[in-house]
């Protein structure tokens, strides 16, 4: 009987171990796998977003997306990378876009023991992009083990707003800024301005059509 006891704590402690919570993770930039420089700005705008939601996660430490995409388009080695960033886990992952379709596939890997902890293949359409990274997000943060309050499950959890079509030009606006050239932010500039038309006419169609929502938005 104590045989059997020693052996159930034993097991526990190792397991209880091994799902230790992770206090650090770098998302690094997703890749491009579509074949097309024209949608550079959609793999980048993922990675983005999955940084900005997990920045908000408590006692964990994202690396900032400059530092992260010091590693675009390079050959990376989990545990130089991670010892680099000074991370325990990595986040990788490849966005292919064909028309309206979208596949978005990432995994979470613990680079201290180059283990996988957590991956998935997301097929959705291109509307969906601002879902996907929440959904990322969120199934990072429940594999990282952290622990949330309710309030900060929702914080996470909270779907954009915005217009799919704004939210593309949004993405695009994004990318060229970060091209820190003359010509980028001229671009860059000109897509704010269309996503922000953008999302006032669709907010003022639907105040047209339920005039009470806008009393409700207040």
């Amino acid at each position: 009987v104590l045989a059997v006891a020693v052996i159930a704590v034993a097991a526990f402690y190792f397991v209880s171990r091994g799902r230790s919570q992770i206090n650090s993770v770098a998302v690094l930039p997703f890749s491009n796998a579509s074949g097309d420089p024209n949608t550079e700005y959609l793999s980048d705008g993922i990675t983005e977003g999955i940084i900005d939601r997990l920045s908000g996660l408590p006692n964990v430490k994202v690396i900032s997306r400059t530092s992260a995409f010091h590693y675009k388009q390079r050959d990376i080695e989990p545990k130089k990378v991670a010892k680099e960033l000074g991370v325990e886990a990595l986040v990788s992952g490849r966005v292919i876009q064909r028309g309206n379709d979208l596949s978005v596939s990432a995994e979470l890997v613990d680079a201290r023991e180059d283990k996988q902890l957590w991956g998935e293949q997301y097929s959705r359409k291109m509307a969906d992009t601002a879902s996907v990274q929440q959904d990322i997000a969120t199934a990072i943060s429940g594999n990282l083990r952290v622990r949330l309050t309710s309030e900060e499950k929702t914080r996470l959890a909270k779907s954009s707003a915005s217009d799919p079509e704004a939210y593309e030009l949004y993405l695009k606006g994004r990318y060229h800024a970060n091209q820190s050239t003359a010509a980028g932010l001229k671009k860059s500039i000109e897509y704010f301005g269309l996503a922000v038309q953008k999302q006032e006419a669709v907010e003022a169609d639907v105040v047209h059509d339920d005039p009470e929502r806008k009393i409700f938005d207040l």
